[in-house]
């Protein structure tokens, strides 16, 4: 399971510093995988939790892991 955190530029007048914004979307990520760790416990998870460009990011893992198949969904 890859959940990419992007980058963010935060919003400084709104004392929302990206660090922050990142480490919301790392715990929320967190959060996800183990809902489907408690729901599909017949499943092996692997973690990926990287920060910065989703596609870079994708393919990075993709290439490590010698992927022959991609199924990618979305959540909010």
């Amino acid at each position: 399971m890859v959940e990419v955190v992007k980058y963010s530029v935060g919003n400084i007048n709104a004392g929302l510093l990206p660090k922050d914004i990142e480490s919301e979307q790392q715990q929320k990520a967190k959060v996800l995988i183990e809902g489907i760790r408690k729901t599909r416990k017949e499943l092996v998870i692997e973690e990926f939790e990287p920060i910065g460009n989703p596609k870079k990011e994708i393919h990075k893992i993709i290439a490590l892991w010698n992927a022959n198949i991609l199924i990618i969904g979305h959540h909010k």
